[in-house]
């Protein structure tokens, strides 16, 4: 069963509290990119994934945008999150010291991050954390 509501909150004063025009971080964020000067009509995309969701977002659009990937080649890269996936709503700019990589990144990079103040954590711990899926 999908819980659309799990990311709201009833707590006074949070940012993802209940109330008319919100929803939760797992749903839908549509993008439409334009061309500048012209406005023609580059990508639509949208991902999901809570506090994935505008990270995800940004890499898939940078890898089309900066890389030159084609829609589907920018989906297929290896991708990684900041923060603790799973944190109580209120605590998560708490854990930005966390660095979750998707399986199949370079492990030699793991001492260069870490070195940077970075605390590496493999993706498929937390197979929510970028929608990896599950057997």
């Amino acid at each position: 069963m999908y819980d659309r509501a799990k990311s709201m909150s009833l707590e006074e004063g949070n940012t993802n509290m209940f109330g008319p025009n919100k929803l939760p971080l797992h749903s839908n964020m549509p993008a439409i990119v334009t061309e500048t000067g012209t406005n023609d009509l580059l990508a639509v995309l949208g991902v999901i994934g809570r506090w994935m969701q505008p990270q995800g977002q940004v890499q898939v659009l940078l890898n089309m945008m900066a890389f030159g990937m084609d829609p589907q080649v920018a989906l297929n890269q290896l991708r990684f999150f900041v923060g603790d996936p799973l944190p109580p709503s209120n605590t998560y700019l708490d854990s930005l010291e966390y660095l979750n990589l998707e399986g199949g990144m370079d492990p030699s990079l793991v001492p260069h991050l870490e070195k940077r103040g970075h605390r590496c954590l493999d993706a498929a711990s937390s197979p929510a954390t970028i929608g990896t899926t599950w057997d």
